[in-house]
């Protein structure tokens, strides 16, 4: 689910947002940014590393914790977590809410607007008395593909 947000100006802001709690803009923090930004994928921290050691050799893997960790704090970027036990990021290009559909047999992703779950919400709070407050929800199944070849 793409933005219609361009890297230049997400770069643009991530750098507005750093500046405003004393922090620079350095050439780590570039490369990752890009490769979270440019990525279809929810990456973890050990993905980033992967995908910018082959580049940037110097690159420490405490360095991709702490910036992503850093991007977190300030907003910039969500955990995700999709039930493989390991905490993934997606970049927040705007605030659409969704959820994600996870494939259990391909390990496909696919992000769903949160209104989607419109109705059970009200369900749960008609019959229950139940107010649900999702931040975010998983679903995992199996994808179309998948299941077209079974």
């Amino acid at each position: 689910m793409r933005s219609s947000t361009t890297r230049i100006e997400q770069e643009q802001h991530v750098q507005e947002t750093l500046r405003r709690f004393g922090l620079k803009w350095t050439r780590p923090r570039s490369l990752i940014f890009r490769v979270l930004f440019q990525s279809d994928n929810h990456l973890s921290a050990e993905e980033i590393y992967e995908a910018l050691a082959k580049e940037e050799p110097t690159i420490a893997i405490a360095t991709v914790y702490r910036t992503v960790r850093l991007f977190e704090d300030l907003g910039l970027l969500a955990g995700v977590d999709l039930g493989d036990g390991m905490e993934r990021y997606e970049w927040i290009r705007s605030q659409h809410h969704h959820h994600h559909l996870v494939c259990s047999q391909c390990q496909a992703i696919e992000e769903v607007p949160a209104d989607i779950l419109k109705e059970l919400k009200e369900t749960i709070f008609r019959e229950a008395g139940f107010r649900l407050d999702e931040r975010e929800v998983t679903f995992t199944g199996i994808c179309s593909k998948c299941i077209l070849k079974e």
